[in-house]
């Protein structure tokens, strides 16, 4: 554990939210010290919350929604946001905020169907932006939008090719520690009320989850620096992955395997030739297995299970795949 270092006004701090609401409850505190260094500080909104669908019907009073209706729901949570942000000290003049509008709940797909859209836009904002503090989700986030963004994230800054510090945060956890380096920034009594001021002007998610969000008001604000994806991590029964000579190593404990049929999807990026996305059942005994493109369905080749006690190991031979 450390605590977060000095920042100064020649940081440009990038944050990447998810929806309306991860910027305060995240980095509420981090934007109030950044500021008040005289850094920059620009939040990018990926979606505007729009698939929201109990909050709103308890707003509302109404069962069915339909496209108006998340509209207008994101019309809403984009203004408190807007109100968020500002009183914790962001305008939205110049580069301190913008919305992306892509579909709330929508990045899991966008990464197993390869959609390029929202890697072109971050790579954009990144490469305009150059900064030196980015700020994303974390990998190991259980919410899928932030977990896909925080992977698309890390393509779009090996895209552009920048050397650029990272921390990223957990909104969204089952209380295991992650394990890579936990970052403190302590909070003034001042700040963490600014805080908690933020996350209550994003009044239609205080509805149905008043005591959690303001959970995330404490004197202590915590990020993480990035692990690297093929590290072993306790909150994954993907226990390990790498590649070796031309094969695919996937290690998988027994303590972690699902108990009901499962599927696994495998999603490789290169950045010069594109990506692969595919599919296959977790074995149950060892033997040959069946590896599919998730977009066609097509059968592309065969990986070899090893399944035992202990748990399963998994190799697929890329120069096998079509």
């Amino acid at each position: 554990m450390s605590v977060l270092r000095a920042l100064t006004n020649q940081d440009r701090i990038l944050i990447l939210a998810p929806h309306p609401d991860d910027e305060s409850l995240a980095t509420g505190g981090l934007i109030q010290v950044a500021l008040e260094a005289g850094a920059e500080v620009r939040v990018l909104y990926a979606t505007n919350g729009d698939n929201n669908p109990w909050p709103q019907r308890v707003r509302e009073r109404r069962i069915r929604i339909g496209a108006e209706g998340r509209r207008r729901w994101g019309r809403l949570r984009q203004a408190e946001a807007v109100a968020a942000l500002s009183h914790l000290g962001v305008t939205r003049a110049a580069s301190g905020m913008a919305f992306l509008g892509f579909p709330d709940q929508g990045f899991q797909s966008a990464v197993l169907e390869m959609d390029a859209a929202p890697l072109d836009a971050l790579a954009r904002e990144i490469g305009h932006f150059r900064p030196t503090l980015l700020v994303t989700p974390s990998l190991h986030d259980r919410h899928p939008d932030h977990n896909s963004l925080a992977l698309i994230a890390g393509l779009a800054l090996q895209r552009v090719g920048l050397q650029v510090e990272r921390l990223v945060y957990l909104v969204h956890t089952n209380g295991r520690t992650p394990l890579h380096t936990r970052i403190e920034l302590p909070l003034t009594p001042a700040r963490q009320r600014r805080k908690r001021e933020a996350i209550a002007l994003h009044s239609t998610q205080m509805l149905l989850s008043r005591r959690r969000l303001l959970g995330h008001a404490g004197p202590v604000e915590v990020f993480y620096k990035p692990v690297d994806p093929q590290a072993g991590h306790a909150n994954h029964p993907l226990a390990s992955a790498h590649v070796s000579g031309d094969h695919i190593h996937l290690w998988m404990p027994a303590a972690e395997l699902p108990r009901l049929p499962s599927k696994l999807f495998i999603s490789m990026e290169r950045l010069e030739e594109g990506g692969v996305r595919w599919v296959m059942p977790l074995p149950f005994r060892s033997g040959p297995v069946a590896v599919r493109d998730n977009l066609s369905g097509a059968r592309v080749g065969e990986a070899f299970a090893d399944v035992t006690e202990r748990g399963t190991s998994i190799r697929i031979p890329l120069a096998r795949m079509e």
